[in-house]
C-alpha cells in the first residue's frame, strides 16, 4: 500500500470513529434530556401544585398510581426506555404505553418521548396533569443546551 492509500484509510479512520462518537455523544445528549423532562415534570407535581388545595389528595398519588416513562427512537427503532414508579404492576402499565406509543411513531431520525401513565380506573385531573408537564418543557427550555450536548475533542 502507497502512502496515497494508506493516507485515505487513515482519514476514513478517522472519520469513522468522529460518526461513532458523535452519534454516542448525540444519544447521551437526548437519554439526559429525557432524564430531565421526567424529573422537571415530578418536580413540578411534588413542589408547584397547580391547585394548592389538591397538593394533599393528587400530588402524591401520581407516582403511587401512575408513573412516568420516556423512550428514545432513532429511525423508528428502539434505542432505548426508562421508567419511573413505585409500583410493578404501574410501572409494567407505562412500558406498555409506551410500546403503544412506539408503534405510532413513523419518523426519520430521532424521537423522544416522555409519557405520565396513569391508572384508568382512577380519578385524574387533566389540567393537574398538564399543567406540571407544560411547566416541565418551560424549564427544560431555559437550560443550557451544553448542559445535555458536549463538544467533541477532533
Amino acid at each position: 500500500m502507497g502512502y496515497k492509500e494508506d493516507n485515505a484509510k487513515k482519514i476514513e479512520d478517522a472519520f469513522s470513529r468522529f460518526r461513532a462518537n458523535a452519534d454516542a455523544e448525540f444519544r447521551n445528549g437526548l437519554e439526559a434530556v429525557l432524564d430531565a423532562g421526567v424529573e422537571y415534570c415530578l418536580q413540578e407535581h411534588y413542589e408547584n401544585p397547580p391547585y394548592e388545595e389538591m397538593r394533599s389528595v393528587w400530588q402524591p398519588r401520581h407516582v403511587e398510581e401512575g408513573g412516568y416513562g420516556w423512550i428514545l427512537l432513532h429511525n423508528g427503532m428502539e434505542v432505548n426506555r426508562k421508567l419511573w414508579g413505585n409500583n410493578p404492576a404501574f410501572v409494567n402499565e407505562a412500558n406498555e404505553q409506551l410500546n403503544v406509543v412506539k408503534s405510532k411513531v413513523s419518523n426519520t431520525g430521532w424521537v423522544g418521548i416522555v409519557l405520565a401513565s396513569l391508572r384508568e380506573t382512577h380519578y385524574f385531573n387533566v389540567m393537574y396533569e398538564f399543567i406540571p408537564m407544560r411547566a416541565a418543557i418551560r424549564d427544560l427550555k431555559t437550560e443550557d443546551f451544553n448542559k445535555y450536548f458536549k463538544p467533541l475533542a477532533v
